[in-house]
């Protein structure tokens, strides 16, 4: 099918390319204007691309004839004051010098390997609105919602927001009525699946949201990460000189024998730089051959084998797309040069007499290709499809210089493959509008380029928070995915640029904060060299070693992955080179403290209530005056809730922070203390003997409250209770009892003091139980004798309690 895809929404005078999809090169094309807004002049060439350029807001329809038949195609032109900003500019462009697109101010591109880094804020403005489409079946029907909000700290509220919903070109819908900020579509007309897109708007427009809705109801979130990137950890392999093979031996079976080595670093996921066939240079993003891997790595078999080996190990693969440019030693490009008029028309010139292509930054190797051709895109479109089939996702390399309904379109192309397939994209500064239906996952350069800053004193620790922000301030939607990382091979190391004295800061944060974390090769060890060979022989034990713990803990806490909320941790300290931040789902809460300084710190933690076991060192990091921090404490936290203190409601969400007008999202809503502890501190045996007693009989309290919830919760079903309320209510109060209990004298406990906590833990079951009767009545709006039979399997449930607890204090007593 050659229709030229979804809906698309931009602003008088901004610019989108319009492209048969599916090309074929000897079809015949043809664009005409079919709807348009009074006094619009808009009108097209002959040729099969198209850019369309509007002239007058409202909404237009162009129909293109393809060998196919005719396609129509809505566009949604907002009035010329409502264009994107530059910073979050939107491209649908191919990327030319000199042509729109992300800034290029300030750059440091490397021959051949993307953009670079555009080092200024890429935030102006009062930023764009943001907006995320939802959906459920309701009875009869199915109702789409979609949840728009304003940019953070705008001026703008979110009621004064517009919507409006389109339902796909492509597909059919003949009856459907729109609420508000809710469309309604009866079940008995959804014979097909139907594709519906939404908008917000204020003083400017949000990136789209798409949704598709099922014949039985079901609504799939288009523009959700698919499931295992959600849970990606990722480490980039510079192919040529990550390790040298055996003589004899593959570039790629020698990285198979180091997986061992990768996997201990907590690592689910692979990013090669490019395989394929290229002029020697050994970063391999200038490519002769699009559909053969490089002879010197070992060929298509030993890739393929390497793959196996790789997926045999419940592990992902990305592959390094390159499709904006073909080296100069292309035999397409070394036949236009030749004169070749078929091939000439592949790329685009600077100077087509003297056959001096279009580049990036003078890089001298590569020619940028003419996507107004449709031989080119068919040939990319193939490429795309034959790896596809191998790998499990594509980094996209300078995503931001091909045009985005292509990008739109490779997405299509792999979705239908396989819905798993991920996208992840180079824009640098990032692009909101690369989001709806192109990528899932985005380069957060911005984070990037602060941790450097943070790391070399040029800003405060708390820069962090503001770059979680911009993301949002761009215009990105809250369910957009960001890969976080401190190095990559376009960059300095981070140990040579700020510094070592920052590494173990800068890593915790990278791996810690919302996003898909990445180590790239060498970062591990503390490698000098930001490309080319890796000195195993010089490694830095003592930063692997954090590396391999880090990874693990990032494993131990669900808190710490995509899902969990993100929430600011007030600090007391004198030193700007320190921040806090809490991650939180349904079961815990973890705080992280980073010290980017060269000296440690003493950090309080107003309203936290910590363990004051560092799960980083396994040291306890108690002070006086809080917390002891060199560069980097992990702490798990007493859950709260942390609602927005403007509309009452969590403002968190799955990935990150919907970051709303407030500044900032409240402190943990509990006791308020200076510091974390205010108990003296016995020795360090005693504490740890006490942390071990306290873990396992807090690990048998809240096993226990979850098997009774799981008993409760039969006794209450088909009462007007929302599931996960009741399971909130329940394990809060398990959590809050045993808090009370324990907390007198806190992870400082020595072995009597903890035997006696034990023993009144033990007194207090019987009322524990009760009170949980109690929150189920409270959930179910009923009487707690409704559910009286259960009683009885919660007292056995309680005597195993108390029979566990005997031995534990048994354990205690005779250490």
């Amino acid at each position: 099918m050659h229709h030229p895809g979804p809906p698309r929404v931009l602003a008088v005078g901004e610019t989108q390319e319009l492209a048969p999809r599916d090309p074929d090169p000897d079809g015949t094309y043809s664009w005409h204007v079919a709807e348009a807004p009074e006094r619009s002049a808009v009108s097209f060439g002959d040729d099969p691309v198209e850019s369309f350029t509007p002239d007058r807001p409202g909404v237009y329809t162009v129909a293109l004839d393809a060998p196919d038949g005719r396609h129509e195609l809505t566009l949604r032109v907002f009035p010329s004051e409502m264009a994107v900003a530059a910073g979050g500019g939107a491209s649908g462009q191919s990327g030319r010098s000199g042509m729109s697109g992300p800034g290029e101010s300030g750059v440091s591109g490397k021959s051949g390997s993307g953009l670079g880094s555009a080092r200024e804020d890429p935030v102006s403005g009062g930023g764009r609105p943001r907006l995320t489409l939802t959906g459920e079946r309701a009875g009869d029907e199915v109702v789409l919602t979609a949840h728009a909000q304003t940019a953070p700290n705008g001026d703008e509220e979110d009621e004064s927001l517009d919507v409006e919903f389109y339902v796909d070109d492509r597909d059919e819908l003949t009856e459907y009525e729109v609420d508000g900020r809710e469309l309604h579509i009866p079940l008995d007309v959804l014979d097909a699946p139907v594709r519906i897109h939404a908008v917000a708007f204020g003083t400017q427009y949000s990136v789209p949201d798409t949704v598709r809705v099922h014949s039985g109801g079901d609504v799939e979130l288009l523009n959700e990460p698919p499931e295992w990137g959600k849970e990606m950890t990722l480490y980039e392999i510079y192919v040529r000189g990550y390790i040298d093979p055996d003589e004899g031996q593959s570039t790629f079976d020698a990285i198979a024998e180091n997986l061992d080595h990768i996997q201990r670093l907590g690592i689910n996921t692979l990013w090669l730089t490019p395989v394929l066939q290229n002029d020697d240079f050994d970063h391999g993003y200038n490519t002769t051959d699009f559909f053969s891997i490089a002879d010197d790595l070992g060929g298509e078999e030993a890739f393929r084998n390497f793959v196996q080996e790789v997926h045999d190990r419940d592990m992902r693969i990305l592959f390094d797309l390159v499709l904006n440019h073909s080296a100069r030693d292309h035999e397409f490009f070394q036949k236009a040069v030749e004169g070749h008029e078929k091939y000439i028309e592949w790329y685009d010139w600077q100077d087509r007499e003297n056959r001096q292509p279009e580049t990036y930054f003078d890089w001298p190797y590569i020619a940028n290709f003419n996507y107004r051709n449709l031989e080119v895109r068919r040939h990319l479109l193939d490429a795309v499809e034959k790896w596809a089939d191998l790998v499990d996702g594509f980094r996209c390399d300078m995503a931001w210089a091909v045009p985005k309904p292509f990008w739109q379109e490779v997405r299509s192309v792999v979705k239908d493959h396989d819905s798993e397939f991920l996208l992840m994209d180079e824009t640098i500064p990032y692009v909101a509008d690369f989001h709806n239906l192109c990528f899932d996952i985005h380069f957060d350069a911005g984070l990037y380029f602060d941790l450097i800053q943070i790391g070399g004193g040029e800003k405060p620790a708390e820069q962090l928070y503001q770059s979680l922000e911009n993301r949002y301030r761009i215009g990105f939607p809250n369910h957009a995915g960001f890969l976080t990382y401190i190095e990559n091979h376009d960059e300095d190391r981070y140990v040579e640029t700020p510094g070592r004295h920052a590494v173990e800061a800068a890593a915790t944060a990278s791996l810690t904060l919302p996003g898909a974390p990445m180590i790239y090769a060498g970062q591990e060890i503390g490698e000098h060299w930001g490309r080319g060979k890796i000195h195993w022989d010089d490694a830095d034990e003592d930063l692997l070693a954090f590396y391999q713990q880090l990874g693990r803990v990032r494993e131990e806490f669900d808190a710490l992955g995509y899902r969990a909320d993100f929430e600011e941790v007030q600090v007391e300290s004198t030193s700007e080179n320190v921040v806090a931040y809490a991650r939180e789902n349904d079961d815990e809460r973890v705080v992280v403290v980073l010290n980017f300084g060269h000296e440690p710190e003493e950090v309080g933690l107003s309203g936290e209530r910590i363990q004051a076991t560092d799960r980083l060192s396994g040291e306890n990091v108690a002070a006086e005056e809080g917390v002891y921090v060199e560069n980097a404490v992990i702490l798990p936290a007493e859950r709260t809730v942390a609602p927005d203190r403007l509309g009452g409601e969590s403002v968190a969400a799955g990935g990150g922070v919907s970051v709303d007008k407030a500044a900032s999202l409240p402190t943990a809503e509990l006791e308020s203390r200076t510091g974390a502890f205010e108990y003296s501190i016995p020795n360090e045996d005693a504490i740890q003997d006490g942390m071990e007693g306290y873990m396992q009989a807090y690990k048998i309290w809240m096993d226990a409250a979850a098997e009774m919830y799981e008993r409760a919760s039969d006794a209450v079903q088909g009462e007007d209770v929302e599931p996960e309320a009741f399971r909130d209510i329940w394990l809060r109060s398990a959590n809050e009892a045993f808090s009370g209990v324990m907390s007198t004298s806190g992870l400082a406990a020595t072995n009597g003091q903890l035997v006696e906590q034990i023993r009144e833990m033990q007194q207090e079951i019987d009322e524990m139980t009760q009170d949980w009767l109690a929150q189920i009545g409270m959930a179910t709006r009923d009487d707690v004798g409704e559910i009286g039979q259960r009683i009885s399997e919660l007292e056995r449930r309680q005597r195993t309690v108390e029979d566990e607890l005997d031995r534990l204090i048994d354990t205690v007593e005779n250490q």
